[in-house]
């Protein structure tokens, strides 16, 4: 089912997770999230990637600034294996703006894969 972001506590997280490492994220991607600047989890992150993670599928409708993108990327990277070697994700855009912030941003997350 489709999860608004304005109602995702209600139905699949009982509780905040205030920081990255609380969400159990694999080791070089905190490593990436922090190297990225990131301190703790925005709203948008804190409502979003749990949900994702567990393939939920999650709406996400926020301002410019407020951490989309890297839910979205967060999520993504958290459930990649990188043992094989094949595409396990592919993330459409409607711009070649938006791509290219997810490519830049995806570049800095995984530095540490």
């Amino acid at each position: 089912p489709l999860i608004d972001v304005g109602r995702i506590n209600e139905f699949v997280c009982k509780e905040m997770v205030d920081n990255f490492h609380e969400m159990n994220l694999k080791g070089e991607l905190l490593c990436g999230i922090y190297g990225y600047g990131l301190e703790g989890p925005s709203p948008i992150q804190q409502h979003a990637i749990l949900p994702c993670i567990m393939g939920h599928d999650v709406s996400i409708q926020s301002p410019p600034g407020t951490g989309k993108t890297t839910s979205v990327l967060i999520s993504i990277l958290q459930q990649i294996d990188t043992s094989l070697n094949k595409c396990q994700a592919l993330i459409l855009t409607p711009t070649d703006n938006l791509a290219m912030q997810f490519k830049k941003v995806r570049l800095v997350l995984i530095i540490a894969f």
